[in-house]
């Protein structure tokens, strides 16, 4: 197991009553057909209003390569953006890639973002781990086991890794190269913005680029 350090962030600024739920979601085909495209975005357009960031530690979110890249050059840090678009129930995907740095990292997706302080993020690392964070209040806890679990679907080291989450109703859910990996209850974000994070751990150096994102109905 791998437990995860966020000692503090930078902003780029059960019931059984869903007992249902949670097999139908948990249960339904990886592949099936998503729904209505709610938003999507290839990064081919810098005005396509992702936040930017850039500092003197070369630190980085930017728009290149018809992508969006982020660069975490500061140990223990992590970074975020977001399209400032707000869904309640969704599916996303998006494309990683990790171009350098330790493989000791993580990367992933927000959905249901209320501010820097209160947020879910899909996390999956370049050394075959992942969870489901919850930050609330600004206290950080990884939904489950209360750490990183390690899974062999995930592609390590420089490859591309397709993700897809889904918060639905009460439901989280996590799938990787068509996967599904984890999922959890938690109801106290229904509905927030999307996004895009990537951090470190001891080692600085985190370079994520992300592609071909879309937020679908369930």
């Amino acid at each position: 197991m791998k437990k995860i350090i966020w000692p503090f962030s930078i902003f780029i600024l059960i019931l059984c009553s869903s007992c249902n739920l949670f097999s139908l979601v948990w249960t339904s085909p990886a592949s099936s057909k998503p729904g209505t495209v709610l938003y999507k975005d290839d990064f081919s357009k810098p005005s396509s209003g992702w936040e930017t960031f850039s500092d003197e530690n070369s630190s980085l979110i930017a728009y290149q390569s018809n992508g969006l890249r982020i660069v975490v050059n500061q140990s223990q840090t992590d970074l975020w953006t977001r399209p400032g678009k707000k869904f309640a129930d969704s599916w996303q995907e998006v494309d990683a890639i990790k171009l350098g740095g330790p493989d000791n990292n993580h990367f992933g997706l927000i959905c249901r973002y209320q501010d820097q302080n209160n947020f879910y993020a899909f996390l999956v690392s370049s050394d075959g781990y992942s969870g489901l964070v919850k930050m609330k209040g600004g206290k950080m806890t990884i939904l489950g086991s209360g750490s990183l679990e390690y899974n062999q679907s995930i592609h390590q080291g420089q490859a591309l890794n397709r993700l897809r989450a889904g918060c639905i109703g009460p439901i989280l859910i996590l799938l990787v190269n068509g996967e599904k990996i984890l999922a959890r209850q938690d109801s106290d974000f229904g509905a927030g913005e999307i996004g895009l994070i990537a951090g470190s751990y001891e080692k600085p150096g985190v370079d994520i680029y992300f592609d071909n994102f879309v937020v679908y109905k369930p």
